[in-house]
């Protein structure tokens, strides 16, 4: 990331996105801390979703309670935290003595601040382009690079309009299976058989690996039937809304169980977006990990492998009525597949 900053050449922002529970967030809490009290770097993280007593790291840790009072006394709401960037992001140079360094901020959940711009996410990030700008010419800093976190994928698809104008996108993928089974002994799990069930239902994703052990109980008959009302919750409301019935949507799974790319020719893939069912993948991102699995097409994906055996039950059931038993032959098949 580090290079990708610095090769800019010039002022620059960034949108890292990817499936829910990949670990975007903390990728850029560990990048901060890994910065911490690197000559001429100091990092930022500002993570929206929280309250203000928890949302600051800041890779100078001795100055971070004085950042965090700078950042509440200028602040109403967070959500107007691009509205008075310029200002914080002055006192932030001045009592960290920035001049002719580079300076990196992450905003996590910006969704958060989107209600403050109109709902706009051209002016959001024609805002922060302005703010970077002002800031790198007025404060004489070599440069400042704003980084935004969405798991949001209808979210994410409006921040691909202005790739290469405003900002470079950076994609996000959850872990490999070596890290993932790392991750697994770390949560004191060691079933390698299990694991590697998991594996092939989560794709990697920690979210899910944390959940199954401290939340599902280690049961996953409990978390496949859980994900499936999520999974249902979705289909229903695409029914509802688009007035569509049940054979037609049918038709679509066909097509999209041909080609994952397919889902792009559906009505369902809005409502899929929507639900953080599927993801767009455009091939010329920045991937800050590895894509991997075949549940992921050459422009979308399933963010869950998970999602992608769903679609094939109720396809080849013809029925939304997925019981326990068809979890059961879903586990088996993986098993022995």
């Amino acid at each position: 990331m580090i290079e990708w900053i610095s090769s800019s050449g010039r002022i620059w922002n960034f949108v890292i996105y990817g499936p829910w529970g990949s670990g975007k967030s903390e990728f850029a809490r560990a990048f901060t801390w890994s910065m911490k009290n690197k000559d001429r770097y100091l990092v930022l993280y500002l993570d929206l979703s929280r309250e203000k007593s928890d949302i600051v790291l800041l890779s100078d840790y001795d100055k971070s309670k004085l950042i965090m009072e700078v950042i509440k006394t200028s602040l109403g709401k967070l959500g107007e935290i691009i509205l008075k960037m310029y200002n914080i992001i002055k006192k932030i140079v001045e009592i960290c003595k920035l001049e002719n360094n580079k300076f990196i901020i992450f905003i996590d959940e910006v969704k958060h601040v989107l209600h403050y711009h109109g709902d706009s996410i051209e002016y959001l990030v024609s805002s922060a382009e302005n703010v970077a700008r002002d800031c790198a010419r007025d404060l004489n800093l070599e440069s400042i690079n704003i980084i935004f976190i969405t798991s949001e994928q209808t979210l994410a698809r409006d921040f691909l309009k202005y790739e290469g104008k405003f900002l470079t996108t950076l994609l996000f993928w959850h872990l490999d299976k070596e890290s993932f089974s790392k991750l697994m002994k770390n949560l004191n799990f060691h079933d390698k058989h299990i694991i590697d069930i998991l594996y092939r239902l989560c794709g990697g994703c920690p979210r899910l690996a944390i959940d199954f052990v401290k939340m599902y109980k280690q049961d996953i008959m409990l978390l496949v039937l859980d994900y499936v009302d999520r999974f249902m919750r979705a289909l229903l409301k695409y029914l509802r809304v688009s007035g569509k019935c049940f054979k037609d949507v049918l038709k679509e799974f066909k097509l999209i169980l041909d080609n994952v790319d397919n889902v792009e020719l559906c009505g369902i893939y809005d409502i899929f977006l929507e639900h953080n069912i599927t993801i767009p993948i455009v091939p010329s991102f920045k991937q800050l990990s590895q894509i991997q699995g075949n549940y992921v097409g050459k422009r979308v994906g399933f963010q869950l492998p998970l999602y992608y055996y769903i679609t094939r039950l109720i396809f080849e059931k013809g029925s939304i009525d997925i019981d326990s038993d068809d979890v059961k032959r879903l586990v088996s098949y993986l098993e022995s597949s």
